[in-house]
């Protein structure tokens, strides 16, 4: 539960992958982890422990309810994400311990994605989703206090605060 997690586990270095020009060509674009390797080759190595940050431009669409849930003709949200084989690298190669992103769910499109919702629990991490201002975060040196309500349940809302180098 979101109680049982030590307080020390909300603060933590933060690595911003900006994916917007992607998204603005293909809306549900799921981020690889040969983008995350390309981010590295540029920025350096994702350390132990951070969270990976996904600025996809999502949050621009707050406003306007039909772009931000952005439903296909079944009804689905067709939104950005972290593709399964990028979270098993952050998991198992990088072991961070979490992500985020301004778009409502971490893993994309349900349903396309269903082996992908069950790796970041499983591995005993967690996910911020609808997070804002991505925009104005440096590709790395940011860090996170993360703020969540301490209650029994596996989620809860939280407050993200960002501490500029």
């Amino acid at each position: 539960t979101v109680a049982q997690i030590p307080a020390r586990e909300f603060f933590v270095h933060a690595v911003l992958v900006d994916v917007s020009a992607k998204v603005d060509q293909i809306d549900d674009y799921q981020v690889t982890a040969d983008d995350l390797r390309a981010w590295e080759r540029r920025n350096g190595r994702i350390s132990k422990g951070s969270v990976v940050l996904l600025h996809t431009g999502w949050a621009g669409r707050w406003g306007d309810p039909v772009r931000y849930l952005n439903l296909d003709a079944q009804g689905v949200p067709r939104v950005p994400g972290f593709s399964l084989a990028a979270l098993n690298f952050l998991v198992s190669e990088r072991e961070v311990r979490g992500v985020g992103l301004d778009a409502f769910l971490p893993n994309g499109t349900p349903g396309s994605r269903d082996e992908a919702t069950r790796v970041l629990p499983h591995a005993g991490k967690w996910q911020l989703v609808n997070l804002t201002n991505l925009n104005l975060l440096p590709a790395k040196g940011a860090k996170l206090v993360i703020a969540p309500l301490r209650i029994e349940a596996g989620s809860a809302p939280v407050r993200v605060i960002a501490i500029l180098p």
